[in-house]
């Protein structure tokens, strides 16, 4: 569950609907001095993610090594994802998709 302040600081990014390449970089600073990406942490990108529609190369750079980071160091084996954390990445990242208007098909 996300603390008080990283919904905060997730609702402060989100509530333009993009995140500038200076919030990604501030987002980093606060995400990585130690190194470890948590869950929480990665929940934070994730629902920030789903509010934002900016595509800046910041933002995407960031959002992919916290994912990235969080997903491969967990579980019995580094490097590799298992189970519990596959099934966590299809219920965060299956929200996201079921949230994303359809396209039309031509």
């Amino acid at each position: 569950m996300r603390s008080f302040a990283q919904q905060t600081l997730a609702d402060q990014l989100a509530a333009d609907g993009v995140v500038t390449a200076d919030e990604a970089l501030e987002l980093r600073r606060i995400v990585f001095p130690d190194g470890v990406v948590s869950r929480d942490e990665a929940e934070m990108f994730i629902a920030v993610a789903a509010r934002v529609a900016n595509t800046d190369e910041e933002w995407t750079h960031a959002f992919v090594e916290a994912i990235c980071d969080y997903v491969l160091s967990k579980g019995k084996f580094p490097g590799h994802v298992d189970e519990e954390t596959a099934s966590w990445m299809m219920s965060n990242f299956g929200r996201m998709v079921r949230a994303r208007p359809k396209l039309k098909q031509f």
